[in-house]
C-alpha cells in the first residue's frame, strides 16, 4: 500500500505490542514512539483496539467454575482399570477369609453365663475351644470391632 510515495508495511503482532507497551509507559512522548516507527496516531488506535479485542477474547474463554476434565491416554486408562480389577479381587479374597475367620470366632452356645472358660478364669468370660483362649483374643474378633469402629457408608 503507497502512501505520499511511503510504502506501508505490515507490523508482527510481537512489533504490535512492543509498540503499545512504549506508548503506555508514562515517561514516553507517543508522538516520538510513533515517530520512530514510522505511525500515524490512527495506526495507535488500531493497535491499541486490537490488544484490548485480543484481551477481552482471551480473558472470556477463562471462566471461573470446574475446569473440564483431562483426557487420559487410552493405555493408563487400561493400566488402571486393570488394576482397579486386581485390587476388588484381592478384597474379595479378603472378604471371605475375613467371614471365615468370623465364623471361626463366633459361639453360638447359649448365654455368656453357661459358655466355657479356656483358662478356667472364675470370670465367666467366654472362650473358644477350637482356638484354646478367650474370644476376645481372636483374631477375627478384632477385625469385627475395627469394623464396627469403623463402619462403612
Amino acid at each position: 500500500m503507497e502512501n505520499n510515495g511511503k510504502k506501508r508495511r505490515r507490523l508482527s503482532a510481537e512489533e504490535k505490542w512492543s509498540i503499545y507497551q512504549e506508548c503506555e509507559q508514562s515517561s514516553v512522548k507517543i508522538g516520538e514512539v510513533l515517530r520512530k516507527h514510522g505511525l500515524y496516531s490512527s495506526d495507535l488506535q488500531l493497535i491499541r483496539r486490537e490488544v484490548k479485542e485480543a484481551a477481552l477474547e482471551r480473558l472470556s474463554r477463562s471462566r471461573p467454575g470446574r475446569k473440564k476434565a483431562a483426557v487420559v491416554p487410552v493405555e493408563e486408562r487400561v493400566q488402571l482399570k486393570r488394576e482397579l480389577e486386581e485390587k476388588e479381587k484381592a478384597l474379595a479374597e479378603l472378604s471371605v477369609m475375613f467371614t471365615t475367620l468370623k465364623k471361626k470366632c463366633t459361639w453360638n452356645r447359649g448365654p455368656v453365663s453357661k459358655r466355657p472358660t479356656a483358662t478356667g478364669d472364675p470370670t465367666g468370660s467366654p472362650a473358644d475351644h477350637r482356638y484354646g483362649k478367650r474370644v476376645r483374643d481372636c483374631p477375627a474378633h478384632h477385625l469385627q470391632l475395627a469394623a464396627d469402629q469403623y463402619p462403612q457408608g
